[in-house]
């Protein structure tokens, strides 16, 4: 008892044990909700797969943290465990529907108990009295109904030991339909028989890609060019380079328009001397 206190104390001190107000505490090997007594908790218990309770000094309940399926019409059976194993074949022993606060089965006195036990489930569950020895709280549903789907909690409440394991009956209409599928997927044809497509669609695709890739290519480089602004200055050089070769043409114009001039009087003057 001493070390089981010593490890709830270090669990507490490091984060990784919450304590509730109602008793006990939750070991964060899950996400803690809130105390499944809490009014406030009942609308998030139907997405709750397992919550893990403890006290310090006491022993925990474990069930499966998935949900159960079972089949409508089949037996469900409904795991629990205390860890570490311990006798409590003289304790209370509860099965609840959360959802419902109501009795699933109940054991006390080293006997079924039935006086509060639900209407619907009379005749129906199963307890195995000899594993309550090795702490094996399991319990033995038979017949199940679609309105068996919920969450159960198994619980001692002398240790303060208690989780919850969901439980989702699935019609036989929707089961037989999904054996159906399954057997269909098992009895298609191998890969090897499926219809290839066409080679010309195929080259017609290539062709597509071929004429689409440049092209795509092209607008990148464009707009990569374009946001960089070398475009701008190479737009801006040339309008200059332009302007410098007008500019060089209308000098030799100049040129020749001036040395025709100063070629004129030379003729007159010849003309004169004869």
């Amino acid at each position: 008892m001493i070390g089981r206190a010593v490890v709830f104390h270090a669990l507490t001190f490091f984060g990784l044990m919450q304590p509730y107000s109602r008793g006990g505490s939750c070991l964060l090997l899950h996400p803690c909700r809130s105390a499944p007594d809490d009014p406030s908790s009942r609308r998030d218990r139907n997405n709750l797969n397992v919550v893990l309770f403890v006290s310090s000094g006491a022993t925990s309940a474990i069930c499966p943290t998935q949900p159960i399926e079972a089949v409508e019409g089949d037996d469900v059976t409904l795991p629990c465990k205390l860890y570490p194993p311990d006798n409590v074949s003289a304790y209370t022993v509860d099965w609840k529907r959360v959802d419902l606060n109501k009795v699933v089965y109940s054991y006390r006195h080293k006997q079924d108990h039935h006086d509060a036990q639900m209407e619907r489930y009379r005749g129906r569950t199963t307890f195995d009295h000899g594993g309550l020895s090795r702490g094996n709280l399991t319990l033995r549903i038979s017949s199940v109904q679609l309105n068996d789907s919920g969450p159960y909690r198994c619980s001692v409440p002398k240790l303060t030991a208690r989780c919850v394991v969901n439980v989702s009956v699935v019609p036989k209409d929707q089961q037989n339909m999904l054996n159906r599928i399954g057997d269909a997927t098992t009895n298609r044809p191998p890969v090897e028989d499926v219809t290839k497509p066409d080679n010309h669609d195929a080259a017609k695709e290539r062709t597509s890609y071929a004429i689409a890739f440049p092209i795509v290519f092209f607008i990148v480089i464009v707009g990569v060019l374009v946001k960089s602004g070398m475009i701008k200055n190479c737009r801006r050089k040339l309008i200059r380079w332009r302007r410098q070769e007008g500019e060089m043409a209308l000098n030799n114009v100049q040129k020749e328009t001036q040395g025709t001039k100063q070629q004129k009087p030379e003729k007159y003057a010849l003309r004169e001397d004869h």
